[in-house]
């Protein structure tokens, strides 16, 4: 429909944004809520906050501290992966149904978000997941032709590689030691973190290229949330699960009490391992807490996908979950201005405030970013739908279309308002847009024109000795299109 509206010279057929007709609001809205999650998770790394559950005395202190980690940590880079892989499926069946090379054009966008990740990592924020998604897309690129039963058992293995490699076991330890010794190179320990409360700018930055290079080394535990999820959304994608919603509605809601009850029980466990560590043997701590989180964060992302699905259908939660969808479709955007805005008041280059903040004082400033996010998202879309914008939203990453002529941005942004909010699943035609999460641009444009964009979002890396997940220092996200 859009293509008749947009002359074929100003948008090739392979690069033309994603048509209101051919999105699916619902994955905006959990785009939007996952970046939500994320700032949240990110938070304490932003803000330099240090200790455990027992640093704190305050109980609201003590009772975000668990509830971060009980519901949020970990769940939302599980979130973003999922539809990174579900952004693989969609794309591929669109440019199949153009008869355009998918392989290519997903090259450059991996290639673009690795130098995106690369640049906030260094000059940001060294919680940076960007790399880590590139990265590894190029590793989900060879299960893309792969069966949906296939996809579901790699992705299974996957979480149990992710355990099994941190058991107390003979052989597992000298695999273990022998990783960490190949991957030593990167830890260089040249500069403390105390930098970021007293350093200057090219001292924070020195800093954060020696903690991106640190990070590397926890790549190989990524097979668990990360890659993992990768697979279960690629799997999604071909089901065409979100085109389909309306047909699994009744499913979903028998499933869910079990999802929300599994999930909720893990993570519990993984909570209790870390308030009550003396309670479980020494040897078995780490892999108790790494098995907790690895299964429970994708059951409760799961369960948190069907909460918002069922209430989804409702047209007053619609209208109220809607006010997500922009933050989504810029989530891109929105994760690097979350970076932007928490390193310059807790650097000290900034406002100085690193190691201050409390949990429940970086909670309460976490609501009030995001909601500057979703009035700002808002008002980007409907003001500025055809001004160049830094941010092609990590459309890119799992790939959007490229970014258009400003003309032709402004002429494709008046379509897509004409055209029907809802979209479902097109059918083999592969008329929906790309996946991920971005609106119709693509990461490709780094100072692209989108008239209406979404991308996946970021976290940080996932689990490996001294990291957090969603809430430690290596956080990052996901990207993709819609």
């Amino acid at each position: 429909m859009a293509d008749s509206r947009i002359p074929p010279g100003k948008v090739g057929s392979e690069m033309r944004p994603t048509a209101a007709s051919e999105r699916i609001d619902l994955v905006d809205v959990l785009r939007g809520f996952a970046v939500f999650g994320i700032l949240v998770a990110n938070m304490a790394s932003y803000s330099g906050m240090q200790g455990g559950y027992a640093s704190w005395t305050q109980p609201l202190d003590r009772a975000v501290f668990l509830l971060t980690r009980l519901l949020v940590e970990a769940k939302f880079y599980s979130l973003f992966s999922f539809l990174f892989g579900w952004g693989m499926a969609v794309q591929m069946r669109r440019a199949d149904a153009r008869q355009s090379a998918f392989l290519p054009l997903y090259l450059r966008r991996l290639l673009a978000l690795l130098l995106f990740g690369i640049i906030h990592a260094t000059l940001i924020w060294t919680g940076d997941i960007l790399t880590l998604y590139a990265s590894l897309g190029f590793l989900l690129l060879l299960f893309r032709k792969r069966s949906v039963r296939f996809l579901l058992w790699a992705s299974l293995a996957s979480l149990v590689v992710a355990v099994l490699f941190t058991l107390p076991w003979g052989p597992v330890e000298a695999f273990r030691q022998a990783y960490f010794d190949l991957t030593s190179p990167l830890v260089l320990n040249h500069y403390a973190s105390g930098l970021y409360a007293e350093g200057s700018f090219l001292e924070i930055t020195r800093l954060r290229v020696q903690d991106a290079l640190a990070g590397q080394v926890y790549v190989f535990f990524a097979l668990g949330n990360v890659f993992a999820m990768f697979l279960l959304g690629l799997a999604a994608g071909k089901l065409r699960l979100f085109g389909n919603i309306r047909s699994l509605l009744t499913r979903l809601r028998r499933a869910l009490p079990a999802l929300l009850g599994a999930g909720l029980l893990l993570n519990g466990l993984f909570v209790s391992v870390i308030v009550w560590p003396e309670r479980y043997p020494a040897a078995y701590q780490y892999p108790v807490r790494v098995a907790a989180r690895t299964f429970g964060a994708p059951l409760l992302m799961l369960a948190y996908i069907g909460v918002i699905t069922l209430l989804y259908q409702w047209p007053a939660w619609k209208r109220r979950l809607g006010a997500l969808a922009p933050v989504g479709r810029m989530a891109l955007s929105n994760y690097i201005l979350q970076s932007l805005v928490s390193t310059a008041l807790f650097y000290s280059y900034g406002l100085g405030l690193y190691g201050r903040a409390t949990p429940a004082g970086a909670l309460l400033l976490t609501l009030l970013i995001y909601g500057a996010q979703v009035k700002l998202s808002a008002w980007w879309l409907e003001r500025a739908a055809g001004v160049v914008l830094a941010s092609a939203d990590l459309r890119g990453a799992a790939g959007a279309a490229p970014a258009l002529p400003v003309r032709a941005a402004a002429r494709a942004h008046a379509v897509q308002r004409s055209a029907p909010a809802q979209a479902t699943d097109p059918g083999p035609d592969g008329r929906l847009a790309p996946a991920l999460g971005c609106r119709a641009g693509g990461l490709g444009a780094l100072a692209g024109v989108r008239a209406r964009r979404s991308t996946g979002v970021f976290q940080r890396h996932p689990a490996g000795p001294g990291r957090t997940g969603d809430g430690g220092r290596a956080t990052g996200w996901a990207g993709g299109g819609q």
